[in-house]
């Protein structure tokens, strides 16, 4: 039997995404995206501990601040989150005496979640340096563009939120919600003015 040709191998060959323009683009989009999920996180992880918080318990030590009384479950619910992760953190923000648990008088089985006065002051200094690092990411942008650019995200969010709801039967949180009520809730520092930011000596991160 004689070998097939290299053009016959190669004439079933899938087209992947990545080969089109328009898919090239889409990658291209989201690859960013996930560089700026990165720098951030990063950023926060080399931050965070000098308040005594960690990446990922800011929100939630604010749900519990903003919903006194909230149980894990209303926690997860909001946060995206599983009840174990929940769980584990809860139990540290505890242990670092962040928050208290107390439990339903009506239901002996479940446990109310109370943020302390150290927990809310430890919250409102994390919320400075994250309100801090957004207002030197966005530095330089217009109102126009601004609000081009969440209303992009928004778009973006709903129709991943929707693919998630389609395909796992999943329900996604309205985060903003929780955003809009933390910026009730906390007095954020003035953007310092163009030519009073302080001056980066450090070399770009790269990656």
């Amino acid at each position: 039997m004689a070998p097939e040709s290299k053009q016959g191998m190669w004439e079933d060959k899938p087209v992947w995404p990545h080969e089109t323009p328009e898919g090239r683009a889409r990658m291209e989009v989201v690859m960013r995206m996930e560089r700026i999920h990165l720098l951030r996180r990063l950023y926060m992880q080399k931050t965070m501990p000098d308040h005594d918080l960690y990446f990922g318990q800011l929100p939630m030590l604010e749900y519990i601040w903003l919903h006194d009384g909230c149980t894990q479950v209303e926690v997860a619910q909001a946060l995206d989150v599983s009840a174990a992760s929940v769980a584990v953190s809860t139990k540290r923000l505890q242990k670092a005496g962040l928050l208290v648990k107390k439990t339903d008088e009506k239901d002996l089985r479940v446990k109310r979640l109370s943020a302390t006065p150290e927990g809310i002051a430890r919250a409102r200094r994390g919320r400075e340096v994250f309100s801090e690092l957004d207002s030197r990411t966005f530095e330089g942008f217009t109102e126009e563009e601004f609000t081009s650019l969440a209303s992009t995200l928004e778009r973006i969010g709903k129709n991943l939120g929707a693919a998630i709801n389609q395909d796992l039967g999943l329900e996604t949180a309205p985060l903003h919600k929780l955003a809009e009520e933390v910026l009730k809730n906390v007095s954020l520092p003035p953007r310092p003015q163009r030519g009073q930011q302080k001056e980066n000596k450090e070399e770009p991160f790269q990656c």
